[in-house]
């Protein structure tokens, strides 16, 4: 049996396994975090960038695909600091996203999209 450890993701404490992706605990309680690199049976990648939280004690924000939890962690997703950085890097992704790309023809179909509506 794993250990558990408490954290704290925007003001409610919560429990997880220790060592296990930020990320994974974020989806499995339902807490949007855009991500475009990560899948779950693919592991971690950390190449978008779209994940960041703030982690109490740490100088910038963080990639939560690629950060295993620890106990006391603080995490914010949703600070005005961490919107404004994730602002910045989606428009950095639209900015270099081709303009032919065929998955943005299918209506519907891209996460790009629907993370700058």
């Amino acid at each position: 049996m794993s250990e558990m450890v408490k954290l704290i993701i925007n003001d409610q404490e919560m429990e997880a396994e220790k060592g296990s992706l930020l990320i994974d605990k974020l989806l499995d309680e339902e807490i949007h975090i855009p991500h475009f690199c990560y899948h779950k049976a693919l592991g971690k990648d950390g190449n978008c960038r779209m994940c960041m939280v703030e982690i109490a004690g740490q100088k910038r924000p963080q990639i939560a695909c690629d950060t295993p939890v620890k106990d006391g962690m603080v995490v914010s997703t949703t600070s005005d600091n961490i919107m404004a950085v994730r602002r910045d890097i989606l428009e950095l992704q639209l900015i270099n996203h081709p303009i032919d790309c065929p998955t943005c023809d299918q209506a519907g179909e891209c996460k790009l999209q629907d993370f700058y509506m």
